[in-house]
């Protein structure tokens, strides 16, 4: 026979805040220590559900007795709880006492809260019809510890509090999932878990309770990486583009996250992306930056006047150019070389618009520019650039 019991407990405290919150499920066990108490079975189990209201406790107990037609536990009220003891004066809850007999009444009881352990454990009272009959009780929090709202498809890492605790998919009990205090699970869509309390005293499940975990709805829907390759270390960039307008974060490898959806000086590798939303959900993807040879750009006219712009002819680097000019040579119209120069940084690769530091006229001149790059790789370049005075 399965009985829902009314239970109700006020406390009232002069001198001492109780800042402990103990709302939530309380599960465990009784057992009589008077033999005479035939109606009281020897040992039970509880469930009390309490509500907390500042200093104010309410709520309700459910208890499992079976062949026990005169069976009644009390309710808790006009508790004082200092140092984590609760005194409490008792009253009978319902049910008929046995024939010829009243039920025990201002019983006074004692419970002691162990808020580390999650423990309320002290003594309550029950009758026979004749006796009144203490009795010890056990109970053990039952609380979901972890975040109950993950990112969708992330690993929750749960916990709970309780005894021997024990993961079910469902009401039933059919679908064991784990057992103990953690649980890791992929969370893909809201999910509920049934979870249950085992007390070794005696040897079996309490009442199965359900708690929820949702998840967060994606924010980030599309995005688009643009990526620069290096032409040398370190000039690699990438550009993250979003669908949508969120405040998301940005970084790559281990490094930390930054507001800033352009990241730059990157060098030649393979990179792992991660994009973090509002909610903490992240996103990973792979990319790549390619080492690749740096572009250049040879002027078709110059203007060596002194002025301090555009005063030299020669190779200009688009990047931080890593290599060497191997050959340089500019020649007149009639095919004469006025300059030849071999194996020469970029900086030292360039013509004046003299020869044998003679001022050479207006005029269009060819060139033949040779490159090794870095890499080894050799790019010869031919035209013509006009020198004006």
């Amino acid at each position: 026979m399965k009985n829902i019991l009314p239970f109700f407990i006020f406390f009232q405290i002069s001198s001492i805040l109780f800042t402990q919150d103990i709302t939530g499920i309380w599960q465990g066990y009784s057992s009589r220590s008077n033999p005479d108490c035939i109606f009281y079975p020897e040992t039970f189990t509880v469930t009390y559900f309490l509500e907390q209201n500042g200093n104010k406790i309410t709520g309700t107990a459910e208890v499992t007795v079976e062949g026990t037609p005169y069976f009644a536990i009390y309710t808790l009220s006009s508790g004082n709880l200092t140092n984590n003891t609760l005194l409490f004066i008792e009253e009978p809850t319902q049910g008929v006492p046995p024939p010829g007999t009243a039920w025990c009444t201002s019983v006074v009881g004692e419970l002691e809260l162990f808020v580390a352990e999650g423990l309320l454990e002290g003594t309550l009272s029950s009758t026979n019809g004749s006796v009144c009959c203490e009795a010890s009780i056990y109970l053990k929090r039952l609380e979901i510890l972890s975040d109950t709202i993950y990112c969708q498809g992330e690993i929750a890492k749960l916990e709970a509090k309780g005894e021997n605790v024990k993961w079910y998919a469902d009401d039933n009990l059919d679908s064991l999932i784990g057992s103990g205090n953690t649980l890791e699970v992929v969370i893909d869509e809201p999910t509920s878990f049934f979870i249950t309390q085992t007390f070794s005293v005696i040897g079996e499940e309490t009442t199965a309770y359900r708690f929820d975990i949702d998840v967060y709805e994606p924010q980030i829907t599309y995005f688009e990486i643009i990526t620069s390759n290096a032409c040398n270390d370190n000039t690699g960039t990438i550009e993250v583009l979003l669908e949508d307008e969120i405040d998301a974060l940005f970084k790559i490898n281990d490094d930390n996250f930054s507001k800033n959806n352009i990241l730059e000086e990157l060098s030649a590798a393979n990179y792992t992306l991660t994009i973090q939303d509002e909610n903490g959900c992240e996103i990973d993807t792979s990319f790549q930056i390619i080492d690749q040879d740096c572009e250049i750009e040879i002027p078709n006219v110059f203007t060596p006047d002194g002025d301090g712009l555009n005063d030299y002819f020669g190779v200009v680097p688009l990047y931080d150019f890593q290599g060497e000019i191997t050959l340089f040579k500019v020649f007149n119209r009639w095919g004469q070389k006025v300059i030849d120069l071999q194996n020469q940084n970029i900086e030292d690769a360039i013509w004046d618009g003299r020869q044998n530091n003679k001022i050479l006229p207006s005029d269009i001149y060819v060139y033949m520019i040779e490159i090794e790059y870095n890499s080894g790789k050799r790019e010869l370049f031919s035209g013509d650039v006009t020198l004006l005075r």
